[in-house]
């Protein structure tokens, strides 16, 4: 997107869904009754190649990234090109809730798993993660 097309954006909609979901939800979204395509929405792309972090195990490439990660990265895409960089102080907020959810679902698994659980997939995505 050109400097000023990004300037005059006024709302952005993340869609949040498993990577298996996207196809069918930005369909649902974009097409109407007639099967036309709504010409006022526009698609985004990250402008770099990010890695995600999510803790739960990818079957697709690990650019597949988790929601929170998205909006965080599209934001700092915005302040790199932003003349105001102070709209962009708190940018690490975001992730906040994503690492919490973290050590929340990181502490039960290793719980489960002194007991004698079957987490093998958990930590795997977390071994493929540490990997990349």
């Amino acid at each position: 997107m050109s400097d000023e097309e990004v300037r005059d954006i006024k709302s952005v909609v993340a869609i949040d869904c498993t990577w298996f979901q996207t196809k069918k939800m930005i369909e649902s979204l974009t097409i109407d009754a007639d099967g036309k395509t709504d010409p006022n929405l526009k698609f985004i792309k990250l402008g770099k190649n990010y890695k995600t972090t999510f803790w739960r195990y990818q079957h697709n490439s690990s650019n597949c990234l988790a929601t929170g990660e998205a909006i965080y990265y599209f934001f700092k895409e915005l302040e790199e090109r932003s003349e105001n960089k102070k709209d962009f102080e708190n940018l690490e907020h975001i992730l906040f809730f994503y690492a919490v959810q973290f050590y929340k679902i990181f502490k039960h698994y290793s719980e489960v798993d002194v007991r004698g659980g079957k987490n093998r997939k958990f930590f795997q995505g977390l071994k493929k993660v540490k990997q990349d």
